[in-house]
């Protein structure tokens, strides 16, 4: 994404290392913090979500008996229902 700074001036303003900043750009952090993505985006003008890589979308395998997520609907102990002010008004 160019925006007219260096490598290093943009490491700078979201407080990360320039090596650290490199391999972040390139892809080669695969689970990389929330924060340094919140913080590019803050200094980007750009949304969190036009930073998250696809593959980071995909369910982390941190367990070996944990290979995929648990259904929402038998994880939660009591009902699900997503709120927000688009949701209450289709449920309406």
């Amino acid at each position: 994404m160019a925006r007219g700074v260096t490598q290093e001036e943009l490491s700078d303003a979201i407080g990360i290392s320039e090596p650290t900043y490199r391999r972040l750009e390139r892809g080669q952090m695969t689970s990389p913090p929330l924060g340094y993505l919140v913080n590019a985006a803050l200094a980007l003008g750009v949304e969190l979500d036009d930073l998250i890589e696809d593959s980071w979308r995909a369910w982390h395998e941190l367990r070996a008996d944990r290979t995929e997520p648990p259904a929402p609907e038998k994880f939660w102990r009591r009902p699900h229902r997503p709120s927000g002010p688009d949701i209450d008004e289709l449920l309406k």
